[in-house]
Parts: C-alpha cells; sequence; structure tokens
C-alpha cells in the first residue's frame, strides 16, 4: 500500500493575491462598495475581487476616496495598460506622487474634513465669529495630503490627551483669532486649550480672551492673572488647567498645521514611552505665509549645549514636567531652552519628529523676527545654559565667542573650568625623517602637569626608529594597556595646532558624560579647507566627512560643522577618548589609516550604546594624511550599517 501523502495545500491565484492587496489598503472600503452597488450584493461576489475583475473597468470606484475615472483619465499611461486603477496607484502611483482623485475646492474639504472628525462637536465657537470657514479650509489644505489623512485613521486606538499651552499678553487680535483658528482646524480631536492672559492692557485682546473664556465649550480652560508676571509664569499658570497625558506649547501670535497634533500622536503610537517630542518648523510672515523652512539636527546633546535649536513645537509628558517644577523656575523669554535643559538633564526619553508642523511667525516685535525685540536674550540663555551645566554635573561656563557676539547671533562654547583630566597624547608617525626630540620640543606648548606626551611609530622596531615602534592593531592594544591616563588623545606629528587649548577641550568633553564614547577636532589642509573630522553615515553606509572639502569659515545651515555636536563618527587624526572605554572595545581597528580608524572605533562605541562628540573648535592643520585602503572601507560599511541599526532601536536621548 502507498503511503500517505498529505495534500498539499493549493496556492492562491493571482487575481486572490491582487484582490488580497486591494482588501488592505486603506482606499478600499468595501461596506462603502456593497451598499453603492448593490448588484454586486445580490452576485453575491467578493467585493475586492470584483472591483479587480469588473468594477474598474466598468470605472466603479472602490471607495470615497479613490476615483477610478478620474485616475485612468489623468493617467493615460496607465488606462493604456489595462492594469487595474487602484491596483497601479497601491504599488505605483503613490510613490510616482499621482494623485488619487480630482481636487475639491477648499470649502469642500473643509466641511467635509470637520463632518468627519467632528471638531465642532459641542462646541459653541460657530457662534463666535472667531472661526471662519474659509480660513479653516486654508489650514486644512495647507498640508497634509489625503494618503497622509487616511494613515491616521487608525489613531482612534491611542488617542491620549494634548493640552495645548497659550500664555496670551496684549496679542493682536487677527493674530489672536488665527492662532484659535489653527488649533480648531487640527484633525486630531483630543485636545484642549489651556490659556492664560498675562495682564493684558489691551482691550481688544481681554475682548477676544473672555469670548473665548465665556463660550462653555469644555475644551477651553482659561486663566486672567492679576499682574504680568511674565511668559514663564503665565505658562506655568497654563500648565496648572491641564488635564492632558501631554502637554505642548503654542505662542499667542503662531500657527499649527492641520496636522500638527496627529502627527505627534502618531509619533508617540509609534513609542509610547516618550516623554518628550520636537519638530520642525516655519517661519513666517505677518500674513501667515512661508518665509523658509527650519529643519533641524537629531537629538543633539551637545548640539543642544551650542545652540537653542529644539524651540517650536515641542510636546512634554505632563506627570514629567510637573514632577521638574513645570515652569515656575524658567526665566521669562527663554523658558523654551529651560524647559528642554530640565528634561535633558532628568533623562527625559527625547524623540524628533521631522515634520514642519509648527509655524512661527516673524513680526516686528517678535523675536523671531529679531534678537532686538529682546534685548539681552544672549546673557538669559547664557545663564540657562549656566544652570544646566551644573544640573549635569559638569565644572564649565558657557561662552559667547566673538565671532557671533559682533553678529547677535546665538551660538555658544563651552570653556570646561574643573581639573582636567590625565591625558596620555599620544602622536602617530610613520618614522620618516622626525627626531623625538624635536617633536616632544615643538608639542610642549600642549603639555602640562596633566599632560603626557608618547610617541608612537607605525613601523617595524629598527635601529633610529623613533618613539614606541607598533605593526599592529594588537600591539596598539597593547600599548594602551600599559598607559595610566584616564584619557587617550591621539593625533600626529605632523600637526599644526590653531590653539593650545584642544587637548584639554577634547579630554573636557571625554569626561563630561559617561554616554560620551569619544570626541574628534577638525583637520584642515594648508589652505585651511576641511579635510576630516566629524563624519555621517548615509543610508548605504558610506561615510563623509562634514563640510568636507569647504573652508572652515564657510557658513553652514544649523552651524553644522561649526559648534560642538554629535556625529556619526570622528577620525582618529584628533581624538580623545576614556582608557578604558578604548580598552573595552579591543581597541582602535586600522590603527594605521586616520579616517578609518576611528570610523571603526566609533561604530564600536555606537553598538556599545555610547555617543560621538564632534568639537570643530579644535583644530590643526595636517598636510601628513594618509587615505585608508578600499577594503577597510568596504569592510566598515557593514560595521556602520550595523551602528546605524542600534542608533535607530536603542534608548533615545542616551
Amino acid at each position: 500500500m502507498a503511503p500517505f501523502k498529505k495534500r498539499a495545500k493549493p496556492r492562491p491565484s493571482a487575481d486572490a493575491l491582487r484582490a488580497r492587496i486591494i482588501r488592505e489598503s486603506k482606499l478600499f472600503d468595501a461596506a462603502w462598495y456593497l451598499k453603492r452597488y448593490h448588484d454586486v450584493v445580490q452576485a453575491g461576489a467578493d467585493p475586492a475581487l470584483h472591483y479587480l475583475r469588473h468594477g474598474g473597468g466598468e470605472g466603479r470606484d472602490p471607495g470615497p476616496d479613490f476615483s477610478t475615472r478620474y485616475y485612468l483619465t489623468s493617467n493615460p499611461d496607465v488606462a493604456a495598460s489595462g492594469m487595474n486603477a487602484l491596483l497601479h496607484y497601491i504599488e505605483h502611483g503613490e510613490r510616482e506622487g499621482r494623485k488619487p482623485s480630482p481636487p475639491v475646492s477648499d470649502q469642500a474639504n473643509a466641511i467635509d474634513t470637520l463632518a468627519i472628525s467632528g471638531l465642532f462637536a459641542g462646541s459653541k465657537f460657530e457662534e463666535l465669529s472667531i472661526v471662519d470657514p474659509g480660513e479653516i479650509a486654508r489650514f486644512l489644505t495647507r498640508s497634509a495630503t489625503p494618503a497622509e489623512r487616511l494613515a491616521r485613521v487608525d489613531e482612534a486606538r491611542f488617542s491620549p490627551k494634548i493640552s495645548i499651552i497659550i500664555p496670551i499678553y496684549n496679542t493682536p487680535p487677527r493674530f489672536f483669532r488665527e492662532m484659535l483658528q489653527s488649533v480648531f482646524a487640527q484633525t486630531y480631536v483630543n485636545w484642549e486649550i489651556c490659556m492664560a492672559d498675562d495682564g493684558s492692557s489691551s482691550p481688544a485682546t481681554i475682548a477676544i480672551f473672555d469670548e473665548v473664556a465665556r463660550s462653555h465649550d469644555p475644551r477651553i480652560k482659561a486663566v486672567r492673572l492679576d499682574k504680568n508676571v511674565g511668559i514663564a509664569g503665565a505658562s506655568d499658570a497654563a500648565l496648572a488647567l491641564a488635564t492632558g497625558e501631554f502637554v505642548s506649547f503654542l505662542d499667542h501670535d503662531d500657527l499649527l498645521t492641520p496636522n500638527a497634533l496627529s502627527e505627534v500622536v502618531h509619533c508617540l503610537r509609534d513609542d509610547a514611552a516618550l516623554d518628550f517630542i520636537y519638530t520642525d518648523h516655519v517661519m513666517v510672515d505677518e500674513d501667515g505665509y512661508p518665509k523658509h523652512f527650519t529643519h533641524k539636527p537629531e537629538w543633539s546633546p551637545e548640539f543642544l549645549l551650542s545652540t537653542n535649536y529644539v524651540v517650536h513645537f515641542k510636546v512634554v509628558r505632563t506627570s514629567l514636567l510637573r514632577s521638574l517644577g513645570g515652569l515656575k523656575n524658567e526665566i521669562n523669554n527663554v523658558q523654551d531652552l529651560g524647559v528642554t535643559c530640565t528634561l535633558a538633564a532628568a533623562g527625559a526619553r527625547v524623540k524628533y519628529l521631522p515634520k514642519p508642523v509648527y509655524l512661527w511667525r516673524a513680526h516686528r516685535t517678535s523675536v523671531a523676527l529679531s534678537t532686538e525685540a529682546k534685548q539681552g536674550i544672549e546673557g538669559l540663555l547664557m545663564q540657562v545654559y549656566d544652570r544646566h551645566l551644573g544640573q549635569i554635573g559638569v565644572e564649565a561656563k558657557q561662552t559667547w565667542p566673538v565671532r557671533y557676539r559682533n553678529s547677535r547671533t546665538g551660538v555658544f562654547q563651552i570653556e570646561f573650568t574643573g581639573p582636567s583630566p590625565s591625558v596620555a597624547l599620544v602622536l602617530i608617525t610613520r618614522g620618516v625623517g622626525d627626531d623625538e626630540a624635536s617633536i616632544r620640543a615643538r608639542f610642549e606648548p600642549l603639555l602640562g602637569p596633566s599632560v603626557e606626551l608618547h610617541v608612537v611609530s607605525l613601523a617595524k622596531a629598527e635601529p633610529g626608529t623613533v618613539g614606541v615602534a607598533i605593526e599592529s592593531d594588537a600591539a596598539m592594544l597593547d600599548f594602551v594597556r600599559s598607559l595610566t591616563a584616564e584619557v587617550v588623545a591621539f593625533s600626529t606629528t605632523t600637526a599644526q595646532y590653531m590653539g593650545i587649548d584642544w587637548v584639554s577641550r577634547l579630554a573636557g568633553y571625554a569626561v563630561m558624560d559617561d554616554a560620551i564614547g569619544a570626541v574628534g577636532g577638525k583637520v584642515l589642509d594648508p589652505w585651511l579647507q576641511v579635510v576630516s573630522g566629524g563624519m555621517f553615515v548615509d543610508a548605504a553606509g558610506e561615510y563623509a566627512t562634514i563640510a568636507g572639502g569647504r573652508f572652515d569659515s564657510e557658513p553652514a545651515h544649523w552651524f553644522v560643522g561649526q559648534v560642538a555636536s554629535n556625529v556619526d563618527a570622528i577620525s582618529s587624526q584628533m581624538m580623545a577618548t576614556r582608557r578604558l572605554t578604548l580598552m573595552e572595545t579591543g581597541g582602535i581597528k586600522f590603527y594605521a589609516f586616520g579616517d578609518a580608524a576611528g570610523a571603526a572605533y566609533s561604530a564600536e562605541l555606537v553598538l556599545r550604546g555610547y555617543r560621538i562628540v564632534y568639537d570643530p573648535h579644535s583644530r590643526h592643520c595636517d598636510s601628513g594624511r594618509v587615505s585608508a585602503p578600499p577594503a577597510a572601507w568596504s569592510r566598515l560599511r557593514e560595521l556602520s550599517r550595523k551602528a546605524a541599526k542600534m542608533r535607530r532601536y536603542r534608548k533615545l536621548g542616551a
């Protein structure tokens, strides 16, 4: 008797697979399809399969948000191919930027969206003439595509209340009304407004505030302060009204895009343990039209010490902010930075949301237009920074470099004031034309009671070899083990230094935080062009030098490459790290090659949860650079991809 064979499960047909793709699309609504096309119900047909085989060819729509006829008419190449319209959009069209349905009028879109979202459920604002439908329409259509709105449909599973903190003080009536309109037009509905009037003297401002406060809308909470206490105190008074799980901050003359809160909640849904989210913002003129977009760096504790880059829009876990004292201890006009620094010092889990959802209005009296609007603000910022340095236990003070002071630019530089850690300064030479005595004489100005000098020759030990001869990664690690200093700093004998404080600066950063694995400086060629230093890794795992090939003094977006910040990697040609950390990672790979050695070491550190710091204020010129062979870089690519994955999934803000 033949052995029993289990009957193989038949594979689904091609049409069945295509129907599944259609069925899983948010643009396909089976209930809507059956309700609209009764013949499909009578035939007992599967709606997705029917649309694939018959409905699409007959010009039927798969749901209310996709028009088959429009898609085929506006895309004749799709019509000519004979492919199902929705299937093409799912597999190709959305990625190519094709539209799923014809554009609707602003007014129709506003009415539709308001009806779907129920933004005005139980509200009395229709009676206040504060919300103009045309204005709402402009906000609703200014950002967020139909596909993006559809992607937020399942947010109902996680919908924390967000309290919007708004301090009010003599706000121009038009700006006041438009600010409110931008909140009412949110596509996310679980929010509340918490307003505090900071002793306004403007009758127009007071009239609008009272009108809003008396609206009987349960989403509106308002308090009038007896006297002017400043923006920090007013914000703290508004915070006291908040009942949301998270609070956000909106200035009285600024605007939110309609999807602002929705984007934040989407981010929180991906990681509900987050404490602090910040986004990109758009600078707009007095009429709300964009002037320029401001794309921010990822969360960078060291960059935060250089400039107040987080600003708007920020959303914070309410319980954490209250446990830290709210805003009662913040300094007026710089409370934004104060809150950010306080949260950072407390170890908040931080996430950058790269969406420009906040419209920061620049007008004659706003700090957004000119720092002249808030005299002395830089001094206040430095006070906040000095307080923050104390909070994180770093003996340092904030300074304002002359180049930025002259232009009234809020960019700063920390100066370490505490005792310097012991440093082993290791100078690398290739043993060609070097004399150890002359090397020591040239580098004498860098030495001090806490710095010891070592010369290492990357060559075989022969008569006349300068310093300690090292021929392998293992030999380099053995040499490091023989040292006793807390910090090991690497450079080359061919370097010409632009300042004598670079050793103390790099060493200061190296011991500033246990989470810092290594810190590097900037390497220039004799023409003062950047040849090495901080590096970033692209999606393919390739390393690129920040501002590589540009002159040292050239300006850059967000001062990248000019101020201290966190990076993916640094070069070992000007690098400092703790000796124990260096031993923990197994030493420096590709020891003979500056950029590759530093990149490999940086990747190992990132895999262990450390962060990398780039301090371009520490600089030198070096004409003796040696490039790594292609084989070294190819080995690095895989390591960098692993490190990138670790950065993505490790604890945020660590």
